[in-house]
């Protein structure tokens, strides 16, 4: 009896196992506030998915025309079950739909079931949307478009691509092209904006919220008189600039072959106007860069801008003189059917118009843009949204102090306001 009673107060006195107990006793607590935050997670994105669907349901049954309460309802329903079917969600949700006027406020709520927070005692967390939109049948004067692919015949001159969010926040997304595949989305892209205009067709109407309109008539291009600046003569032995590693100062100029600012590289731009000759302006992920008062442009060979995922750049065009407001400009001579990209996934605050008649413009990658951004806008022979990020345009160029650059609209859109 003594030797057992020895033997247990050994145990007792034993440290070398005491991590593993205190470890398995925590396990549960910690395992169980983990799953709930899983749970909490899913809740938030059915939550970010019911909102879209409910706006997407107010911007249809708003769209223009002398519809009745009863057909704005409908055309709300359908689009509601629509944005909700190519998320996948199968749950059947009646939403409150409420037509007043011009008025129309969608109201939904989905339950959505849990796995680890059952624990606790709950079986499911429920999330709600509310939308208003207001429509418009008026032909009045005052929509902008912040958006806008020149190209006139091309398929997908205006594209949303992967799972990317597109916004254009009071201001309308506009494509020239008559092809019947003008306009598409495809995968579970969704894109939002004031309004959506094709002078053709459409394809995945329902990832765009409202539904765009089509066969419009083609919009001018605003700064198709835009002349290119005074350039420096390059000689064929010219190289490109590259800037390494380190602090920079860069004044405004002609950069024969382009510039290239390297990864580790903080580059600071002076105000005035730079010109991208026989090369491209590539900012290099990693890279910082940053200029106030500025203005790129680009002509010659391969002359095109490329902003790589994971770079640092923050740049506002000029408020008076011949580019206020545009902060990257091609000349259609430069490298024709070119692509000029930027992408997301560094700090990316461009301030001003981007402007290639001749060229496609990428935006997007996997990371945002364009979110504390309150005046960008993009003019392209073809625009292609893609990644898995966010991207947002605003056209408030007045707010900034630019001129009010960019193309009108005849009909005042449709527009959420709530």
């Amino acid at each position: 009896m003594n030797a057992i009673a020895r033997h247990l107060h050994s145990l007792l006195r034993r440290t070398e196992g005491q991590v593993g107990i205190t470890f398995a006793l925590m396990a549960i607590p910690l395992l169980s506030v983990t799953g709930v935050a899983i749970d909490y997670t899913r809740a938030l994105q059915a939550r970010s998915t019911l909102q879209h669907a409910a706006d997407a349901a107010a911007l249809s049954a708003a769209r223009q025309g002398n519809y009745t309460q009863a057909e704005r309802r409908e055309m709300a329903s359908a689009m509601f079950k629509a944005h909700l079917a190519t998320k996948g969600i199968q749950q059947e949700i009646a939403p409150v739909i409420d037509v007043e006027g011009q008025t129309i406020d969608i109201d939904a709520a989905m339950d959505v079931p849990t796995t680890f927070a059952r624990i606790a005692g709950h079986d499911t967390f429920t999330v709600a949307a509310r939308s208003r939109a207001l429509a418009s049948n008026a032909m009045t004067i005052g929509g902008t478009a912040c958006v806008l692919a020149l190209n006139e015949s091309q398929s997908q001159a205006f594209s949303l691509n992967g799972n990317t969010e597109y916004q254009a926040i009071d201001c309308a997304t506009y494509t020239n092209s008559d092809d019947s595949w003008s306009m598409r989305a495809v995968g579970i892209s969704q894109g939002e904006a004031s309004a959506f205009y094709t002078a053709g067709g459409v394809s995945g109407e329902s990832n765009f919220a409202p539904p765009p309109i089509v066969d419009q008539p083609r919009l001018a291009d605003p700064l198709a008189d835009l002349q290119a600046p005074y350039a420096s003569a390059c000689s064929s032995k010219s190289k490109s600039t590259s800037l390494k590693k380190g602090n920079h100062v860069v004044n405004p100029g002609t950069f024969c072959g382009g510039l290239k600012v390297q990864a580790q590289a903080n580059v600071q731009f002076n105000p005035g106007i730079y010109v991208m000759k026989n090369g491209p302006l590539e900012l290099s992920s990693g890279s910082s860069s940053w200029g106030d008062g500025v203005h790129f442009h680009f002509i010659g060979d391969d002359a095109h801008l490329k902003v790589r995922g994971g770079a640092d750049a923050d740049f506002k065009a000029m408020t008076s003189g011949e580019y206020a407001g545009i902060l990257f400009a091609q000349h259609p001579d430069a490298a024709p059917g070119a692509v000029s990209d930027v992408q997301g996934g560094g700090h990316v605050r461009l301030v001003g118009a981007l402007y290639f008649p001749t060229q496609q413009v990428d935006v997007g990658g996997n990371g945002d843009l364009g979110l504390t951004t309150d005046a960008w806008a993009i003019i392209a022979d073809k625009i292609r949204v893609h990644g898995n990020g966010q991207v947002r345009l605003k056209a408030d160029f007045a707010a900034a102090g630019f001129p009010e650059i960019l193309p009108k609209i005849g009909l005042k859109p449709p527009h959420l306001t709530r």
